[in-house]
């Protein structure tokens, strides 16, 4: 029997739920795998096939020499956010193992600096648990939210991750309407919030709760500050909740969520930047946003991120239109889950397979 070892960061929640259907769709093909922490040091035994699910930076792809002796073979399956700053032995080290990535993004990204790409296969998801969704739990979110549209956004804070332009763009729609909310499951306070990495946020606004409490819009924005916390029945009720999921990223490797929100039937908004169109096909299963400027700004010397700022009026006019258009919605909501299929993990871990 083939024997698979999964090697990821137990304590990220997005490698973790990838992690965790490749195991699932590895049991189902009769393949019990393995699992390792960054921690693991090898002692002897040999791992079969290695598939080391991470970002694709210097210092995790250095982990190869780990494991050179002790596996069969070292598949990496990783991420990019931006431009990767790579060593001579990063090179090295991924020009001597197989390398796989989950968007056409990441692709041109390691291209880009020289790096052979085996294969592109995107994240999936359980698009069948998805929509398995507890109707109280729904119901408790929507008595909760009223008759308003909800807009929401799911991630951990962070530098990349845009919500201080969504919040300035909302703004704009809360100042003049009353039949909306946007839900926000992430970090209330930038400076608790460890993708950060002690840099300003936009507008300097550290606090989201404080700048809609200042600028007198605190009553349509709900802020969970638990973000990654949530057990899954209770996030799969907050994403069925919702009207439209708005994905605010700047800067993105693949966007599980995004997928997440299809499955659930939601249209999407995004800006129109890879890989977020690559998930988004607007005016099909929702609307893409212009951008403008785009900041390139390096983190700790492994990555430079290529943020792409949004066109604040576009944002703010594009989630007007998708709240006022409730035939357009159920258009998109059908199309969204058409789309999301692509997503399943049985057809994308099939494809995954021929790689280890």
């Amino acid at each position: 029997m083939k024997r698979v070892t999964l090697f990821y960061s137990h304590s990220t929640t997005s490698f973790r739920n990838v992690a965790e259907l490749i195991a699932k769709y590895l049991n189902r093909n009769g393949i019990v795998p393995g699992a390792i922490d960054y921690n693991y040091i090898p002692s002897g035994e040999n791992l079969g096939t290695v598939l080391n699910i991470t970002s694709l930076t210097w210092d995790t792809v250095s982990c190869w020499y780990r494991f050179m002796f002790w596996c069969d073979k070292y598949v990496f399956y990783g991420v990019l956010e931006g431009k990767p700053i790579f060593s001579y032995f990063s090179h090295y080290a991924l020009g001597r193992s197989t390398v796989i990535v989950p968007s056409q993004y990441v692709k041109m990204k390691l291209e880009g600096e020289g790096v052979r790409v085996d294969g592109v296969v995107p994240h999936g998801i359980d698009t069948s648990d998805w929509n398995r969704v507890d109707p109280a739990k729904v119901a408790y979110f929507r008595n909760l939210f009223k008759d308003r549209k909800v807009l929401l956004m799911v991630s951990h804070r962070g530098i990349r991750k845009g919500f201080e332009y969504l919040m300035k763009a909302f703004e704009r729609i809360a100042k003049k309407r009353n039949d909306v909310v946007l839900v926000l499951h992430t970090e209330d306070d930038a400076r608790k919030a460890i993708y950060m990495w002690d840099r300003e946020p936009p507008f300097g606004m550290y606090s989201l709760s404080e700048y809609a409490r200042k600028n007198g819009f605190e009553s349509k924005v709900w802020i969970t500050n638990q973000a990654g916390s949530w057990d899954f029945e209770t996030l799969k009720a907050l994403y069925h909740s919702c009207d439209i999921y708005v994905h605010s990223a700047l800067s993105e490797g693949f966007s599980l969520t995004i997928a997440e929100a299809l499955a659930c039937g939601k249209p999407v908004i995004a800006i129109n930047a890879m890989p977020m169109n690559e998930h988004v096909k607007d005016g099909y299963n929702g609307l893409l946003v212009r951008y403008g400027e785009v900041k390139e700004i390096p983190i700790i010397n492994v990555m430079r991120f290529e943020l792409k700022i949004p066109d604040l009026d576009d944002l703010s006019s594009k989630m007007e239109e998708l709240i006022d258009n409730d035939e357009l919605r159920k258009e998109m909501s059908v199309n969204a889950k058409i789309s999301a299929m692509k997503y399943d993990y049985m057809r994308t871990y099939s494809q995954l397979m021929r790689y280890l």
